[in-house]
């Protein structure tokens, strides 16, 4: 982890450094929390911190929350491949985000994961997932766009056939990234109706098996992040928790289981962040 550099903060606002090396030059510094960085900072050392990498990073919070304290159908060791994306990073580099992109690109969420909280949760995700991943795709090219001009030209710009299109989709959630306010509105609509939502409903902590690592450094970042949401006795070691509090080892599961009406001439016109 030459370089590297990684600093975080707890929610209740007490800064501290999970890990920090001295080096006479500092290559990159990544400021945040590892586990909710956007991908596009994760593998872009030293990139421009934008708008939209907040808003991603809010995407991998609800996920991670969500996973760890809402049920859902995951198992114990898929969930546990799940949530190793959140740590995942290249060896002997200060990258990662790969595992991260593709979940975004397999469209595991709303095609596997599925949430017992309601609907709203599940649509939430899976489109905030979509959105998010728009990121990483190829801009269509100028053929693509032109054709798709010539559509929306005969049947109209909010005709029912465009929305399996893959260059109006594009376009659409290209713009809605251009600000925070379709997150924010779509977040607002989702939680206006209280019908929609469990009632009284405490965190469900889910039990997850842990795949072995790569990288001692993630496996110790893991540790104290989880650590901090569940405080445990001075002397502890990574990973082995108490079943109870939602962790177990392998060991233990064994035990247990015995855009508008505007044409666009030119693909440059459609900035992705």
């Amino acid at each position: 982890m030459e370089g590297f550099k990684f600093q975080t903060t707890r929610s209740h606002g007490e800064s501290f450094s999970l890990f920090s090396k001295s080096l006479t030059h500092l290559v990159n510094v990544v400021q945040g929390t590892w586990q909710f960085i956007s991908v596009r900072l994760l593998s872009q050392p030293g990139a421009e911190h934008l708008l939209q990498d907040d808003l991603e990073s809010f995407f991998w919070v609800l996920l991670w929350v969500s996973l760890r304290y809402t049920a859902h159908n995951q198992p114990p060791e898929k969930l546990g491949d799940l949530l190793s994306a959140f740590d995942q990073v290249y060896r002997q580099s200060n990258e990662g985000g790969e595992h991260k992109h593709s979940m975004l690109s397999s469209r595991r969420i709303p095609k596997q994961i599925v949430f017992s909280a309601g609907k709203d949760l599940n649509d939430i995700l899976g489109e905030f997932s979509d959105l998010f991943n728009t990121r990483y795709l190829d801009k269509p090219t100028p053929q693509a766009l032109k054709r798709y001009n010539h559509l929306v030209q005969a049947v109209g710009p909010k005709h029912d056939s465009l929305q399996d299109n893959h260059v109006h989709s594009y376009i659409e959630r290209t713009g809605r990234l251009q600000t925070s306010a379709y997150v924010l509105e779509r977040l607002r609509n989702a939680t206006d109706n209280r019908t929609h939502w469990p009632r009284n409903d405490k965190a469900a902590v889910q039990i997850f098996q842990l795949q072995p690592v790569t990288s001692k450094k993630r496996e110790t970042d893991t540790a104290k992040l989880e650590s901090a949401c569940h405080p445990q006795p001075k002397k502890f070691k990574p990973y082995r928790y108490l079943e109870e509090d939602g962790y177990v080892t392998s060991t233990s599961l064994k035990e247990r289981s015995s855009a508008g009406d505007e044409e666009l001439e030119d693909i440059d016109d459609i900035d992705v962040f």
